[in-house]
């Protein structure tokens, strides 16, 4: 993993030990012992605010369904995590000096329009635009935009990002192959 990704990953990884944790029996049955069942949160703005630990603790048990599936509550969280995530790390890439080296490679393009889905609502958008060059009308995807066998196409406007298209597994391997290109840079 390429390192202008190590602190995300971190903290993505951190994000879903924590969902998987709360969700756990033993957990569940701790937090309810708590005295007293609030959780203090700091607050800079006067003095520390309550969350309730019983409330959440029943939230979290509504939403632990047979099988070990998850209700509405965490697929709501583990998508908000997923969203979160790819936009803030394809905006770390934007930043990197090899970005320009591979903007239009078709891993950069796939992740591009993975953010913007996340950033408009986990929806897939695309524009329909005039060529400032040619004064040719496009329409997104107007670059090849595929990973692992998964392509972004217009077929895809209006679905969601996470979890029609995407899965949450599918996120470390789009970081590995972006890092694969961004040290390919550094080797050419």
């Amino acid at each position: 993993m390429d390192n202008i990704f190590v602190e995300y990953a971190k903290t993505f990884n951190a994000s879903m030990l924590s969902l998987w944790g709360v969700s756990q029996p033993f957990f569940l049955d701790w937090a309810e012992q708590q005295r007293p069942p609030i959780m203090q949160l700091e607050a800079k703005s006067g003095k520390p605010s309550a969350v309730s630990i019983k409330l959440l603790v029943a939230e979290i048990r509504k939403n632990n369904l047979p099988d070990n599936k998850k209700g509405p509550f965490f697929t709501e969280l583990i998508q908000n995590y997923c969203e979160i995530f790819c936009v803030a790390s394809f905006d770390r890439l934007q930043e990197d000096p090899r970005y320009k080296k591979i903007e239009n490679k078709p891993a950069i393009q796939f992740f591009r329009h993975i953010r913007n889905g996340c950033s408009h609502g986990n929806k897939f958008f695309f524009k329909t635009y005039t060529d400032k060059k040619t004064g040719k009308k496009m329409q997104e995807p107007a670059k090849l935009a595929q990973f692992r066998g998964l392509t972004i196409d217009r077929k895809l406007m209006g679905k969601k990002v996470f979890f029609d298209f995407l899965s949450t597994g599918d996120i470390p391997y789009l970081i590995e192959d972006i890092s694969k290109e961004l040290i390919n840079t550094e080797n050419n």
